[in-house]
């Protein structure tokens, strides 16, 4: 039974999760994942487990996080994004954009190319994004889908670069999220979507 059909995710928002270790994927690894999730606790670790030569089982811990059930009067924040995408003063195309992300060494496929594009002003982002057809099919079983959720952090890239400036030197650095405090998901994603980031701090960490 999976997490997704044991809980009705849309009642529970994860918080405090922290991403402790990438896992790095080439031709020649062929890691175990494991999600363990402790009802008592309401916590959940993700960890993979890759056969050494002298055969040691080792997990490594890549992800945790905790679930926090939603009140039932608990309700998203209105945003005044018509508001907020007066203060945005430049539009970078989808073309654009992947190829920014590839010069900072980030390769999406297909499935992860969910941007049309993105509206930036200083530190703060406004991203389009469309449903690409690669997932449709997929995404009834997920309650959002990963790479939808993936998208979303992508236009954190822009907000990103707008803060620190357009050098070629700031361009090229690449940022990752290390930690959310919380995701809630309110309902089922739409065919067309916006993400809207902003940045509060960055550094070179």
């Amino acid at each position: 039974l999976s997490l997704h059909d044991a809980l009705p995710i849309c009642e529970y928002s994860v918080e405090e999760l922290a991403f402790r270790k990438a896992l790095f994927l080439t031709e020649a690894s062929d890691p175990r994942l494991r999600t363990v999730f402790n009802v008592q606790q309401a916590s959940i670790e993700i960890s993979s487990y890759s056969p050494t030569a002298s055969g040691e089982a080792r997990w490594t811990l890549h992800a945790s996080a905790r679930l926090r059930q939603r009140q039932p009067n608990e309700r998203a924040n209105y945003l005044e994004i018509e508001a907020i995408s007066q203060s945005c003063t430049a539009r970078t195309s989808r073309e654009e954009f992947y190829q920014q992300s590839q010069q900072m060494g980030f390769q999406y496929g297909p499935a992860f190319q969910a941007i049309q594009h993105v509206d930036t002003g200083t530190g703060v982002a406004i991203g389009q994004l469309h449903v690409p057809s690669s997932v449709e099919t997929d995404l009834s079983n997920y309650a959002f889908h990963p790479a939808l959720l993936d998208a979303a952090f992508q236009v954190l890239l822009s907000a990103a670069r707008t803060a620190g400036g357009s050098t070629a030197e700031h361009t090229a650095i690449p940022y990752l999220p290390v930690s959310v405090d919380r995701i809630q998901i309110f309902r089922h994603p739409d065919q067309h979507m916006q993400a809207y980031a902003r940045l509060i701090k960055a550094d070179k960490r």
